[in-house]
């Protein structure tokens, strides 16, 4: 396994809009945000593990994973 990503999606909403995901996206380095073909909106946190990682690092991770998560529910775009 050379990656990882931590996935989260909600079904489609309309205050979630693609210009939402840009915002986000255009502010935000780590995480990703997108509307994908059915509508529901998709965030994700892709994780590189290529070279070697420990479990810390992975635990690392969730915690930044959550952190954004919390981030993207105060955001406004």
């Amino acid at each position: 396994c050379i990656n990882l990503q931590f996935y989260f999606a909600w079904t489609k909403d309309a205050s979630l809009t693609v210009n939402f995901a840009n915002a986000w996206n255009s502010q935000w380095r780590y995480a990703k945000a997108y509307i994908d073909n059915d509508g529901d909106f998709i965030f994700t946190y892709d994780v590189n593990l290529e070279g070697g990682i420990t479990l810390d690092n992975i635990r690392q991770d969730a915690v930044k994973f959550d952190v954004l998560l919390a981030e993207l529910m105060k955001f406004q775009g």
